[in-house]
């Protein structure tokens, strides 16, 4: 109890997450998030999610109505009936109800309202959009055959392209993202994180020797729209080895395919623009990412990708 005599609320990891996404912290709870990343190497990337999440919703409330109109007048009409004062935010990671102020802790006051309650039915906008969208998701899915969201699909290839681009070089960028440089490490924070083994790290050391690769690190990631993911490096032995990118995360129905098959996008040419080879096995997801075609190919045969392939794009 406090000495206003209620009940204090103390955020959950999740709820701080979301806070340091929304700048909502104070120097307590920053305190707090600090210690947190010294358990949890993914924290940053979970908070960058949530950024991109806000910057997302945002995007598409100042986009150009492209729903039917028959359901958007729908939607307006239903939500027009109900006022505002009677809508009640709720906390998107607990889903109970929020507060319409500033949250009360034993470390203080938050700076400022949540994201989802800054307006007045921001959350009912949200739902609204969401359940719009699982709509048109349910209806991509049966007539495309792998993305079920072509623009969700680009999202994820330029984000491959791109981390695979900045961590190639072995700079500042790879130094920070990649916590673990051994097999032995990469394996155990990989089951911590995904509570289940990933494929590559399962590969005993003599495997990669066979292929000429070398390991090269593993650490978290933030592939778009899912909650944890994580990026594997691979070097071919030697000076000017090429490098190989492998992006992991659980699946949770993006890539509509099956297992026994791999999808493809680009062509391998030598040039700047590399190909992707995803595929599914054991409840998880896999990119792989090359820009040369052998080296590609040797990763390929290195982690048995199946070879029944589709276009992914």
């Amino acid at each position: 109890m406090t000495n206003n005599d209620h009940t204090t609320h103390i955020p959950s990891d999740e709820t701080l997450i979301r806070m340091a996404a929304d700048g909502e912290l104070t120097a307590e709870l920053s305190a707090r998030v600090d210690a947190l990343r010294s358990s949890d190497p993914s924290i940053d990337d979970r908070i960058e999610a949530h950024k991109a999440l806000r910057e997302s919703v945002a995007r598409s409330l100042g986009k150009p109505e492209s729903a039917p109109a028959g359901l958007r007048d729908r939607i307006a009409s239903a939500m027009s009936a109900v006022p505002d004062s009677e809508i009640t935010p709720a906390d998107p990671i607990t889903g109970n109800p929020a507060n319409t102020g500033a949250v009360d802790t034993p470390m203080g006051n938050t700076r400022e309202r949540s994201f989802w309650s800054r307006v007045p039915g921001m959350l009912a906008v949200a739902a609204t959009l969401a359940l719009v969208a699982s709509v048109l998701i349910v209806s991509f899915s049966a007539t495309k055959p792998l993305f079920a969201d072509r623009d969700y699909g680009r999202q994820v290839v330029n984000f491959i392209e791109h981390e695979h681009s900045g961590c190639s070089e072995f700079k500042e960028h790879f130094e920070r993202k990649f916590v673990t440089r051994s097999l032995e490490d990469a394996r155990a924070l990989s089951e911590r994180y995904f509570n289940q083994s990933v494929l590559a790290l399962t590969l005993d050391e003599q495997s990669w020797e066979d292929a000429s690769f070398e390991f090269m690190g593993f650490g978290p990631c933030a592939v778009p729209g899912v909650l944890r993911s994580g990026h594997i490096i691979l070097k071919e032995k030697g000076d000017g080895g090429n490098v190989v990118s492998l992006f992991v995360h659980p699946d949770a129905g993006q890539l509509s395919f099956k297992s026994n098959s791999c999808c493809y996008v680009g062509e391998p040419d030598g040039s700047d623009m590399g190909q992707i080879i995803a595929w599914k096995a054991d409840g998880m997801v896999y990119y792989l990412y090359g820009i040369n075609e052998q080296s590609l190919q040797a990763a390929r045969d290195l982690f048995s990708t199946p070879e029944n392939e589709h276009r992914l794009l």
